[in-house]
């Protein structure tokens, strides 16, 4: 992890450990105003949020009314904009600094001809800073502005791959990094990379999209008269002109939709929970807690051993889901695959790989490849070796999941969904399947939010 990275994280990224709480009181304003901080997180507090926001739909949209900002950019805006950002008076840069985060310049030209019109400091560096995607608490940091600020930065591209970056050339050091050349990436870049606003908007885009009300269509065309290439206003554009066809509103594409770290996560849980009958109906069939016996788990080792794809393909999935380490330490599991190519994969299990990913290894390690493990970090990492590669995974499966994150644990998100989407119908037949969940091991995240749900449940 570079220095950067381990900056950006400590000043950025949310606390995302704690079990998200909804409840079945009509939300307050201080309701209101937390979901909205809520909406933007990648963890299931976005579902949370989406679903909270919608059980009082009229202070929803008062809320999202006053809040729910239209993204601009013109020459006239950029220029008042950009004399604000060259600005002493700290108040004054700060809020033109805030405004281009969310008014992207990006939107009015390419990286080069902005970067270009801010030649001097202080305006200089804090464009730098803009384009790099640093929140304003990043960029004022006083080690970022030590390391990363401490001389005019400049703008510099790759001969051989186009890409920008940012360098900035002191007396004590070079540091540089990667500049955002383009929006593409707002949505599912890195953390700090990420338009957090412009996420936020979109989901509570979404949220109006399911209140569906006149003045929440009314809101609706607001924000779609916004710059055409910003994408709250594509968005907004688009849940317009949605016909709502019947397969995306299927209970079982939903389901699907429910392992992405996305929004269409949170489109299928507002569409669940719209049909709770059928939710609770649908969630019957598919739903089932964490858990491994050693019967099970001998069982599919066997089968992640087969030759024939398709059996050893539904081993390592359920393996995944179930994980091993639930049951059995290091020494165990790995005494129970001494050889290829169930090794291999099984270490691809431990990792969090996808069978894409598995595959490619398979290929770079080889049948016969040695690959050789060890715990560090006071027992809670596990450190794999292979040839040349080197990588670590978290000894404790429910670290394991970063909290669920949906390239690490995607159905362990896929059940904590359901879980939430199920306190919220909050029915006798819905707790009654949050209860199936909480049976499971009590150290999987889905079945610590199943119980934590129950609580709340309980003191209702």
């Amino acid at each position: 992890m570079t220095r950067l990275t381990c900056l950006l994280v400590l000043i950025i990224l949310p606390v995302v450990c704690a079990v998200p709480v909804i409840g079945q009181d009509e939300p307050t304003a201080s309701d209101l105003k937390d979901s909205w901080n809520q909406l933007s997180r990648r963890t299931i507090d976005g579902t949370v949020a989406a679903l909270r926001m919608t059980r009082e739909p009229n202070g929803a949209i008062e809320f999202l009314q006053s809040t729910l900002i239209t993204v601009e950019m013109n020459e006239e805006k950029f220029a008042r904009l950009l004399e604000d950002l060259s600005s002493d008076d700290e108040a004054t840069w700060e809020n033109a600094y805030r405004e281009f985060e969310y008014h992207d310049p990006r939107l009015l030209d390419d990286i080069e001809v902005v970067f270009d019109r801010a030649p001097r400091n202080p305006a200089h560096n804090r464009m730098a800073g803009i384009l790099s995607n640093f929140p304003l608490t990043a960029f004022k940091d006083d080690e970022m502005q030590s390391d990363f600020f401490s001389a005019p930065v400049v703008l510099d591209r790759s001969a051989t791959t186009g890409n920008y970056r940012f360098v900035c050339n002191s007396p004590d050091s070079s540091m540089s990094w990667g500049a955002r050349y383009d929006l593409s990436d707002w949505e599912n870049g890195p953390g700090w990379q990420r338009k957090t606003d412009w996420n936020r908007a979109g989901r509570a885009i979404l949220v109006l999209d399911h209140i569906n009300s006149p003045a929440a269509r009314q809101i609706l065309e607001r924000m779609a008269s916004g710059h055409e290439k910003a994408p709250p206003t594509v968005m907004a554009k688009r849940v317009l002109d949605d016909s709502n066809s019947e397969s995306e509103s299927e209970l079982a594409g939903c389901w699907d939709a429910l392992l992405s770290p996305g929004n269409d996560a949170i489109v299928a849980a507002l569409s669940m929970a719209e049909r709770p009958d059928e939710t609770i109906e649908f969630l019957s069939t598919v739903l089932e807690p964490v858990e491994l016996s050693e019967m099970q788990f001998s069982s599919l080792v066997t089968e992640l051993a087969a030759d024939d794809e398709e059996t050893w393909h539904s081993a390592f999935e359920e393996l995944k889901f179930r994980d091993p380490r639930l049951l059995n330490d290091m020494e165990t599991i790995m005494a129970s695959v001494p050889h290829n190519p169930e090794r291999l994969r099984m270490i691809g299990v431990l990792s969090g790989w996808t069978l894409d990913r598995l595959e490619q290894s398979d290929a770079m390690i080889g049948d016969d490849g040695e690959v050789r493990w060890s715990i560090r970090e006071g027992n809670e990492q596990i450190q794999f070796e292979a040839g040349d590669q080197t990588w670590v995974v978290w000894a404790d499966p429910g670290r394991a999941s970063l909290f669920l994150n949906a390239a690490i644990k995607p159905r362990w998100k896929q059940v904590a969904e359901a879980v939430i989407i199920l306190e919220h119908i909050g029915s006798l037949q819905a707790v009654a399947l949050i209860e199936d969940i909480a049976e499971g091991h009590e150290v999987a995240p889905p079945t610590q939010i199943a119980k934590a749900a129950l609580a709340r449940v309980n003191e209702r």
